[in-house]
């Protein structure tokens, strides 16, 4: 996928990911904070069978949108985990073709 994609809040899905009728999407908040653009990685929950959409939740903060790659971080058990996903490595989430079933 694209940065402006990835920003625009299109679902996406990446590789080595044990749920196929999951997807993932940005929020973006609508104001800036300083010169970092604020927001989450949200986790969409889909219906096996139809991917209707059922529920999002909540997965990471970001911490810097970059050119190649998003800076993300989550608390758990009071320590700091934190990760990047390239934009390469997200997939378009279009439905049904992408369930390997």
């Amino acid at each position: 996928m694209t940065k402006e994609q990835v920003l625009n809040g299109e679902a996406f899905t990446l590789p080595n990911t044990f749920d196929d009728t999951s997807s993932f999407r940005l929020d973006i908040e609508a104001k800036k904070e300083g010169k970092r653009l604020r927001g989450s990685v949200i986790k969409q929950h889909r219906m096996t069978n139809t991917l209707e959409l059922i529920f999002e939740d909540y997965l990471y903060n970001i911490e810097k949108i970059g050119s190649k790659k998003i800076h993300l971080f989550t608390f758990m058990l009071g320590k700091k985990i934190t990760d990047t996903v390239r934009y390469e490595d997200m997939i378009p989430f279009t439905g049904l073709e992408d369930v390997d079933w």
